[in-house]
């Protein structure tokens, strides 16, 4: 099975100076944005996608999740289920590890 990294995520507070960093420093273009202050989603054609929390959100953490592409998406939550991992609501294709990390499955391209 073929496997390769299809984006992270990341918490970022404030979300216009990480916006403006990525944009800066690595020269990222801003792919996609979705939602309103102070839950705002960016993503970039690099692979990274920046999650807005304000202060006081309860978000636990830099990293938000990380995507995985994979070949067949519903046989690997199959096995990563039966690998002590835990489904997640956020839909079929999203499972935590025991540790409590969340991963989102992606088709592979």
């Amino acid at each position: 099975m073929r496997a390769q990294i299809h984006h992270a995520a990341l918490n970022a507070d404030p979300l216009d100076w990480y916006v403006s960093f990525f944009e800066t420093v690595f020269g990222m273009e801003v792919r996609k944005t979705a939602g309103k202050a102070p839950h705002r989603k960016v993503w970039f054609h690099q692979g990274i996608q920046l999650n807005e929390c304000a202060a006081g959100s309860g978000q636990a953490g830099p990293c938000d999740h990380v995507s995985i592409a994979v070949e067949d998406v519903e046989d690997t939550v199959k096995a990563a289920l039966a690998r002590g991992c835990t489904p997640l609501p956020n839909g079929a294709n999203w499972f935590v590890l025991p540790n409590g990390f969340p991963l989102e499955l992606m088709e592979l391209a």
